[in-house]
């Protein structure tokens, strides 16, 4: 009918429904499910990699103080230690440092996160250089494609970085480590050394390295005298032509024939 107006409905109010409400929610707990293991393991991992870093300067400051001191203990040096790190923070989370002795030789290592990863590379030096390895089949790759040479860098820019990924992988460590491997000839020992990494490092910079002696079925050489063993060596800058660029490539390594033995 004319001029008759139109029923209106009812008004809706702005908002949101209950509905609407328990979407949002169950999005948010989806999101903060999936959040929180990736921010714990950023946090942990980060944690684990400033006490890594303290717990190499802690080691060098005990290969320091033993070289003054040959005949300090394990039991000493974790006295001067606790006195030296006194009112310091130490591992972030919340382990702490602790001296050794593994035949010998003064290990320090964190009761939280354990020890340095050259440290475990070390311990596990006859697995990484059994016959038939996955480490060990690379190795003999290098040699044989590169007859003649006698040493790997893992610093270097050939076989190095995968060897060195393929020991992070096969120990569950990260690659905070650095090796250099020599060998006379296809009937020689490999003499490998085992150092930190030398991120922000020089030229004749010294650092701790631990030297092993192997034979060709991956045993430590009983007949070397004391094997393993610890000592310093000053680091070197060396230019090695890239497999794969073709580039010569500068790069620090460890001089080896500088190597001097403290423990």
């Amino acid at each position: 009918m004319k001029g008759r107006k139109r029923a209106r409905g009812p008004i809706r109010e702005a908002g949101f429904t209950l509905v609407e409400l328990m979407i949002v929610i169950i999005i948010m707990v989806i999101l903060a499910a999936v959040a929180t293991p990736l921010f714990t393991g950023y946090v942990d991992r980060a944690k684990y990699g400033v006490c890594m870093t303290k717990l190499s300067s802690v080691s060098q400051w005990v290969v320091v103080e033993k070289l003054m001191d040959p005949k300090m203990t394990a039991t000493e040096a974790q006295e001067k230690l606790d006195k030296e790190l006194e009112g310091q923070k130490s591992c972030p989370a919340g382990g702490t440092y602790q001296v050794g002795d593994s035949d010998g030789n003064l290990v320090v290592s964190c009761s939280y996160h354990g020890k340095t990863p050259p440290q475990v590379v070390g311990d596990n030096i006859e697995k990484l250089m059994a016959q038939g390895s996955e480490f060990r089949k690379e190795l003999d790759n290098y040699y044989q494609e590169h007859s003649g040479t006698k040493n790997l860098d893992s610093t270097g820019p050939n076989y190095g970085g995968t060897l060195k990924s393929i020991i992070a992988k096969t120990l569950n460590i990260s690659d905070q480590f650095e090796y250099r491997i020599w060998r006379e000839n296809g009937n020689s020992p490999y003499q490998i050394y085992i150092f930190g990494p030398v991120n922000g490092k020089n030229e004749k910079d010294s650092v701790e390295a631990t030297k092993y002696i192997v034979d060709a079925n991956g045993k430590l050489v009983t007949s070397a005298g004391k094997n393993p063993v610890k000592g310093t060596a000053p680091l070197t800058m060396a230019s090695t032509k890239s497999d794969k660029t073709g580039q010569v490539v500068q790069h620090l390594i460890l001089k080896a024939e500088k190597f001097e033995a403290t423990q």
